[in-house]
């Protein structure tokens, strides 16, 4: 990469923490003085903290930077910049200052601004991580694990541990690139996780399973991998694992998938011989519901906000399994779950810009891991013909006998899919439309109605941005796609991938204002 290009990354990330640092200690001259804000400066602080970890560590690899990656990184950088400089000089309007220009405390009639200044901020930051994080985790993900043993931790709560980021990809790095041990428990004992006792989710396979009574109970998600699906029983024992502690050690808010519990394996009876793998994992709150359900409900549409807030978390979801060296092969709505807004947020009261915020709306995530794989290992082009499946299908990938081996770009499709769907809030697999589409053909020409559909309906509804997104997920793989090189996406490289993505998906969607 050009030095410029590099220096110029080191001085955005030198601006963004001096500001953020003025910034906070702006806010902390108002810490106390003031409980009702209390609780939003306690986030606002947290924030920043894993923030400044993320900006002092980039700065120290900005040297090691692609081109690609130094671009994106420069233009986040930037947008934090601004958000941060807009922020402190809001601030410096209303705090009271005294000798040498040292705050004192705030102007009494400019409270009420105050508040709202500060539940903005941290609605900004917030959209801003969510945005960064990815292109952060695939930067240091693919760079040398001495980079991160450089960077020392900083003292922490119990209830930070998890979520600080230098930490969770250590973590992770030495799990994707086997430099760490096994000593991640995931084994879970199916005597304590009865499989028998878990209830089916509506449209889907995923299912329900309590433990305890009364006050004490808990509920589980259940995310079955069926054996029969591998030719080799211990190759889905050995990805199902590394899948599992994976999906352990991350920050659901910020990878987009929920937290892993371990794994239960069943067997066939009378032998030790695996029948199927069961991934267990942690609910953020009660109430699941399949995005298909929710698609399918007689109510009015959401509002845009919620559809755009959808189509991020969806992104972000898709981004983080890459990340993690995993191609998901099952994108569609009966595999995305959907729960309601956590009404304990901190800021869930506040104010909000007209861009989704992830405390207005709850979050969507991924699982649906049946029939996943490690990206560095391949399986059997096998396929099937059911109709529900085929439809989030990449022509390559449809029938009973593919053409082509599952990669990333597949993901991408299949994403380009569900964006569409989400879109026009209208369900594709159920009623004549699917019929239609089935009697009459399968393969190129149901992508090229999806293609026309995307042209000509979801301009109206979404709005252009939206409508080019989609349109880069479902043309990824054409060889004339300048946009996404379709060649290029053809590359077993999954960071070329993984950048492009992040570049023409997730951060043209976290864009987009309505």
């Amino acid at each position: 990469m050009s030095v410029e290009l590099g220096l110029a990354v080191v001085a955005t990330a030198d601006l963004c923490l001096r500001w953020g640092e003025k910034l906070i200690d702006l806010y902390r001259t108002v810490k106390g003085a003031h409980h009702e804000v209390e609780d939003i400066l306690l986030r606002l602080e947290s924030i920043w903290k894993k923030t400044s970890v993320q900006l002092r560590f980039m700065r120290g690899l900005s040297a090691k930077l692609e081109v690609d990656h130094a671009r994106i990184q420069q233009q986040l950088l930037d947008k934090l910049a601004g958000t941060l400089t807009a922020a402190t000089v809001k601030l410096e309007s209303v705090i009271k200052t005294g000798p040498g220009g040292h705050g004192t405390g705030v102007k009494a009639v400019k409270y009420a601004f105050l508040k709202d200044s500060i539940r903005r901020t941290v609605d900004e930051l917030r959209d801003w991580q969510s945005e960064y994080d990815p292109t952060w985790f695939l930067v240091v993900l693919i760079h040398d694990k001495l980079t991160l043993d450089a960077v020392p931790e900083q003292p922490q709560t119990s209830q930070e541990a998890g979520s600080n980021p230098v930490r969770v990809m250590s973590r992770l790095h030495g799990i994707v690139h086997g430099t760490t041990d096994n000593s991640i428990h995931i084994n879970l004992d199916s005597k304590d996780f009865d499989i028998s006792n878990a209830a089916a989710l509506n449209y889907s396979t995923i299912k329900l399973l309590s433990r305890g009574s009364g006050s004490s109970t808990k509920t589980f998600l259940i995310d079955t991998l069926s054996c029969s699906n591998y030719v080799d029983a211990s190759k889905a024992k050995r990805d199902a694992e590394d899948l599992a502690r994976r999906l352990k050690v991350i920050d659901p808010e910020t990878f987009g998938l929920l937290r892993c519990q371990g794994l239960v394996k069943s067997r066939v009876p009378g032998t030790r011989e695996l029948s199927a793998i069961h991934f267990v994992f942690r609910m953020p709150s009660p109430s699941p519901t399949t995005l298909r359900e929710e698609l399918l409900r007689p109510a009015p549409p959401p509002s845009l906000s919620r559809i755009l807030h959808l189509a991020q978390c969806l992104a972000k979801s898709v981004s983080f399994i890459h990340v993690c060296d995993f191609v998901h092969k099952n994108i569609r709505p009966e595999t995305i779950i959907t729960f309601p807004p956590d009404d304990t947020s901190p800021s869930s009261s506040s104010s909000h810009s007209s861009s989704s915020s992830s405390s207005s709306y709850g979050p969507a995530y991924l699982l649906g891991f049946d029939g996943f794989r490690d990206v560095n290992y391949q399986t059997l082009k096998a396929g099937d013909a059911a109709p529900e499946r085929n439809l989030y299908r990449h022509p390559s990938r449809q029938g009973v006998s593919v053409q082509a081996a599952h990669a990333m770009p597949h993901d991408i499709y299949a994403l380009g899919v569900c964006l569409l769907e989400i879109g026009l809030w209208t369900s594709f697999a159920a009623g004549p439309a699917l019929g239609r589409w089935v009697s009459e053909s399968w393969g190129q020409k149901v992508k090229e109605y999806l293609v026309a559909l995307a042209r000509e309906r979801l301009p109206g509804r979404m709005g252009d941005r939206y409508t080019t997104v989609v349109l880069h997920c479902l043309t990824c793989l054409d060889a004339d796609n300048t946009i996404f090189d379709g060649e290029t996406m053809r590359d077993e490289d999954g960071v070329v991938v993984g950048v492009r993505f992040i570049e023409k998906v997730q951060l043209a969607l976290g864009e987009i204002s309505l």
